[in-house]
């Protein structure tokens, strides 16, 4: 479902909570998404290990747009990304930690996030913030 909702575009995987999982297991899912041609990093947003990757590897993901954009002498804008997953995996902690601030709201249970917003990381990210996405939504949307 994810996959019609990208239609192709570009993808960073972020493991969240990656402290609450496994080492062995967390590498072999960071491998299997290699495999499949994704990026993807494990983090937890909660220290903010690994955080620092992210926006590295946004750009790394869009390098080829990027300069294709300064070769017409465009300015390149800043990235703009979507935040998909789960209801309470810590997509708003993640945000909020990438930016620097409180600005997501965040709960210690499901559906804190009620509409979209999306929140500025620097001057070279953008972030959208969504709800969690359950089965139930995607049919709903679909």
């Amino acid at each position: 479902m994810i996959d019609e909702i990208l239609q192709g575009k570009p993808r960073l995987i972020v493991l969240n909570k990656a402290d609450l999982a496994d080492p062995a297991v967390t590498k072999q899912w960071l491998d299997v998404f290699k495999q499949e041609g994704h990026l993807a990093v494990a983090v937890d947003a909660s220290s903010g290990q690994g955080i620092k990757e992210i926006p590295v590897l946004a750009k790394e993901l869009l390098k080829d747009k990027i300069e294709k954009q300064r070769a017409k002498g465009i300015n390149p804008r800043a990235v703009r990304a979507l935040i998909v997953g789960i209801p309470n995996v810590g997509k708003s902690t993640l945000i909020n930690r990438l930016a620097g601030r409180n600005i997501a709201a965040t709960g210690d249970r499901p559906g804190v996030t009620k509409g979209q917003q999306w929140i500025k990381v620097g001057t070279d990210m953008e972030l959208l913030d969504t709800p969690g996405i359950s089965g139930q939504n995607l049919r709903i949307r679909m």
